[in-house]
């Protein structure tokens, strides 16, 4: 009578899994609730870990099972990212379930797949090794999918505080009796939202720095990292532009030297433009010497438009400007040898949230309309001359002398 053949290790060793399947969850409840990094009272997430610990188990065990088929069969991959796809549902804390997942992987391996390699004869180091190396990787896709589908989900409130916003721009026009009204609940909400999203950013880039530790390999871990930097960014842009709504003009207007500050703009921009592989470049009309201004709201200004133009030039140069026009009046210039912008867009790109039709790039922002706010709070204006595919220039013209200068300064 033939023997019947013995099942392969990985079968075995799911098979004990799914045995202690009541332990593993009990050990797990214990360690979640000695863990002072996550909060007793904020059980939502825990919740829903826990509803979906038998999915999470069953997946495991099939991912096992079928490593160990494909292996029979020569037909392994050397990937999980199939396995681990759990859905959760909204209100859960990513920082916790992070920390969650990475508590039962450690119960897993090291007291589990422990003790079954000590039991089992028949699973040597080879086996063990593999086996450890696949929890490992199945871990990593479970909180690889978590971190997208979080992100995923950011993204979409963003948007859809976009499209809240919109609506109540278009309020603004048709209610023109109800206008202070409605413009300080927008400003409100606008407010609301970027310090939510800055809150937000804080506990998800803690997450992320955990996460690169366990695949700092990780292509979506950087995607992730990229995408956080430009939220950021735009939270940024969001409190200063509420700011600028909020408040009636305050203007620290000083006489300040130009010089200075163009040199100081081109010294933190070149960084910037050579991670991109742009070539930077500054020109300074000898006859400028100094205005009377607010420095900080012009710095803002220049700083805006080669932000802009930074992050929508793929190849070329970015070029800064600080010219003279006459007596009165000198400019900030800014070129690119970006994809430029359609004629009919051109007025366009100064609303809030517009990029224009033609117009390449990742998102929206609001570095240009606050650009053109701070202009009129500086007496000046601003001008786009582009044409597709020809590059863009942003000249903002403003006034040497804001205000009378003070008793004996030099005009």
């Amino acid at each position: 009578m033939n023997a019947v053949p013995p099942k392969p290790a990985l079968a075995r060793l799911a098979e004990y899994l799914e045995s202690q399947r009541k332990a593993i969850t009990q050990q797990w409840l214990d360690a979640v609730l000695a863990d002072a990094q996550i909060e007793a009272s904020s059980l939502l997430t825990h919740r829903q870990l826990l509803d979906r610990l038998p999915n999470l188990f069953d997946e495991l065990c099939r991912f096992l099972r079928g490593r160990d088929a494909a292996r029979l069969t020569g037909a392994v991959k050397d990937d999980a990212r199939e396995h681990g796809h759990n859905r959760w549902e909204h209100g859960y804390r990513i920082e916790e379930l992070l920390r969650e997942l990475h508590l039962l992987r450690r119960i897993l391996l090291s007291t589990f797949v422990t003790a079954f390699a000590e039991a089992d004869q028949d699973f040597g180091r080879a086996a063990e090794t593999t086996a450890r190396n696949l929890v490992e990787d199945f871990f990593s896709s479970a909180i690889l999918n978590s971190v997208r589908q979080f992100l995923t989900e950011q993204q979409e409130q963003i948007a859809d505080y976009a499209r809240r916003l919109e609506t109540s721009n278009r309020q603004l026009e048709i209610n023109n009796g109800q206008l202070k009204e409605i413009a300080a609940s927008r400003t409100q909400l606008t407010r609301t939202v970027a310090h939510e999203l800055r809150n937000f950013l804080q506990v998800f880039s803690t997450a992320l720095l955990a996460l690169q530790k366990q695949a700092p390999q990780s292509d979506l871990v950087e995607i992730a990292q990229r995408q956080t930097a430009d939220m950021a960014a735009l939270v940024d842009q969001l409190l200063e532009y509420s700011a600028l709504l909020s408040r009636a003009p305050s203007l620290a207007v000083e006489g300040f030297e130009l010089r200075p500050l163009f040199d100081e703009l081109v010294e933190s921009f070149s960084p910037v433009a050579q991670s991109k592989r742009l070539e930077l470049r500054g020109e300074f009309d000898p006859r400028l010497s100094s205005v009377f201004n607010d420095r900080l709201k012009v710095r803002q200004i220049a700083t805006n438009l080669l932000s802009n133009a930074v992050k929508y030039t793929e190849s070329g140069e970015v070029l800064l400007a600080f010219s003279f026009v006459d007596q009165d009046r000198w400019t900030i210039a800014v070129w690119d040898t970006g994809i430029g912008i359609a004629r009919e867009d051109q007025e366009r790109i100064f609303e809030e949230w517009e990029r224009g039709a033609e117009t390449a790039g990742p998102g929206t922002g609001l570095g240009l309309t606050i650009v053109k706010e701070l202009a009129a709070q500086l007496g000046g204006v601003v001008r786009v001359v582009s044409k597709t595919g020809s590059g863009s220039r942003f000249e903002v013209v403003l006034p040497v002398w804001l205000r009378e200068p003070p008793d004996g300064a030099a005009r």
